[in-house]
């Protein structure tokens, strides 16, 4: 049974699982820790916490030997710099740990999935709205969970329906 594995990157992120018959599935927030920026004295900074990641997914592994992973590509935008290096990080934290773990991988941009996952949704302000809404739609366990979004389930669920 194939396990498909998606991952909204960042440290504002989510990590979901499905597999191919739709029996199986969750949806977490990407494990986190808070640390001293080593650049400012006193600023903290959040940053992904990979070894409970990678104890994470090495549960999903466990669960099926065939897997394959999709990671949403991060923004760069020079007026937001601090973001964009923040999600640079996130994205390298992530695939370190998918690589040691020896799980394929294919880092997608997130109009990739919303175009067949949030089909006729106009607007970027109504992406999150519409992103919880199906999400709870199509996976009703995962309605209790308190996010702004099921990015990373929708993600996973565009790698089933696409096989990949």
């Amino acid at each position: 049974m194939k396990y498909y594995i998606a991952i909204d990157n960042g440290v504002s992120g989510s990590i979901s699982y499905i597999d191919e018959d739709k029996k199986d599935y969750a949806f977490f927030h990407i494990p986190t820790k808070i640390m001293f920026d080593y650049n400012k004295s006193g600023q903290k900074i959040r940053r992904i916490d990979h070894k409970e990641l990678k104890s994470m997914i090495r549960l999903i592994k466990e669960k099926s030997s065939d897997q394959f992973c999709l990671v949403e590509k991060p923004f760069t935008m020079p007026k937001r710099y601090k973001a964009s290096i923040s999600a640079a990080k996130s994205l390298e934290a992530v695939l370190i740990v998918l690589e040691q773990l020896n799980i394929p991988y294919e880092i997608i941009g997130s109009s990739q999935w919303q175009k067949v996952m949030l089909k006729g949704i106009k607007g970027r302000e109504n992406l999150k709205p519409a992103s919880l809404q199906v999400g709870q739609k199509l996976f009703p366990k995962v309605m209790k969970v308190k996010t702004e979004d099921f990015d990373s389930l929708l993600m996973a669920e565009y790698g089933r329906r696409s096989k990949l």
